[in-house]
């Protein structure tokens, strides 16, 4: 690609990860007066602060479920992020009645107890009472996206299972949205209409190994796929309290969020939000949804999609993998529209400091 963009953003030279920790334990407060964090980039018209750069990133590699990453390739990560909230923002879906509703919803500590399902029952409350709750214990807010696996399915259905979970996983890791997919792919039709929220937990209200992975993330955080005796699944964590705080929670009365505190909303979340909903139209998306777009981008990958002893003649037998395929092309065909629309403009030496 030889926009101009994309070239500047090559030519970015990575500071390591220990050399940005070092910088920044070298930057101590002074005073609540000290200078504002210079402006690392531009998108457009929109300004972004090194410190909110820094702050994410770090966030990033301290994550278990993150890991190391060059500064180079986490800036080119976190530019993206912000092209789609410029796009956004220029569509003014910050003013929707949807989002502001999801904004409100955010930012109130009201939770709501997980609704009952029979399939798989050992993830859920036996009733959506919390009385589960009624001693004292930490609880943990999920969601998930789960694919079930009958108990006693042949290893290919196992190992089918897994093709699935690790496509799934490999599209979160490409940036695409939780909750959309949790939406559309997951097993557990119960959570995946409330966008693959599952309720609050308290300990022995999971299966063992769902379990052992739940009360070890850290909140905001989404784990590897990983198996039970029901399927696979990948988790993240929305929240974590006591279960008085639960409990407190879900018997304050309903509010909305008071104006004073949409100006302390944090960007992350404000970000994150509101490319939510502007993926709920998003063009690409509704095009890995159109049958003949996905017949046909079948037809001209399908040795991808082959397996020993296993050659697929119609997308439909690999409808997952070929969706989550045809998304992914289609965004990278939006995210370069985008550099195109807001050209990106790096400063090296704030970027270097």
């Amino acid at each position: 690609m030889n926009n101009p963009s994309t070239a500047k953003l090559k030519k970015v030279k990575g500071l390591r990860l220990l050399h940005l920790l070092a910088f920044l334990l070298c930057v101590t407060p002074h005073s609540d007066a000290q200078e504002a964090s210079p402006i690392l980039f531009i998108v457009g018209n929109m300004m972004v602060e090194r410190a909110e750069f820094e702050k994410a990133y770090l966030s990033h590699v301290t994550s278990p479920a993150g890991g190391y990453i060059t500064v180079d390739a986490f800036l080119d990560t976190f530019t993206i992020r912000k092209l789609k909230v410029a796009a956004a923002l220029d569509a003014r879906l910050d003013t929707t009645t949807s989002f502001r509703r999801a904004l409100a919803k955010a930012m109130s500590p009201r939770v709501k107890p997980a609704a009952t399902s029979s399939k798989p029952a050992a993830l859920r409350p036996e009733s959506e009472s919390l009385h589960w709750l009624s001693h004292p214990q930490e609880a943990v807010r999920l969601a998930q996206i789960y694919i079930h696996v009958p108990q006693k399915s042949p290893a290919s259905a196992m190992s089918r299972a897994r093709q699935r979970i690790d496509s799934i996983a490999g599209a979160l890791r490409s940036g695409a949205d939780f909750s959309l997919l949790a939406e559309r792919l997951s097993d557990d039709r119960q959570s995946a209409q409330r966008h693959g929220v599952m309720g609050w937990f308290g300990r022995n209200q999971l299966l063992q190994e769902v379990e052992a992975v739940a009360f070890r993330l850290s909140v905001g955080e989404t784990s590897q796929p990983f198996s039970s005796v029901t399927g696979w699944h990948i988790l993240r964590l929305l929240d974590r309290r006591s279960s008085d705080e639960v409990i407190a929670a879900e018997e304050a009365p309903s509010t909305t969020m008071p104006e004073t505190a949409k100006a302390e909303v944090p960007r992350e979340l404000f970000d994150s939000l509101l490319i939510a909903e502007q993926q709920k139209n998003a063009v690409w998306r509704r095009a890995a949804t159109d049958p003949n777009a996905l017949a046909v981008y079948f037809k001209k990958h399908k040795k991808k999609y082959r397996r020993k002893g296993f050659k697929p003649k119609k997308y439909t037998e690999v409808a997952d993998l070929v969706t989550a395929d045809l998304e992914e092309e289609m965004e990278k065909q939006w995210i370069s529209d985008l550099r195109q629309r807001y050209p990106i403009h790096i400063n090296q030496k704030v970027l270097r400091h």
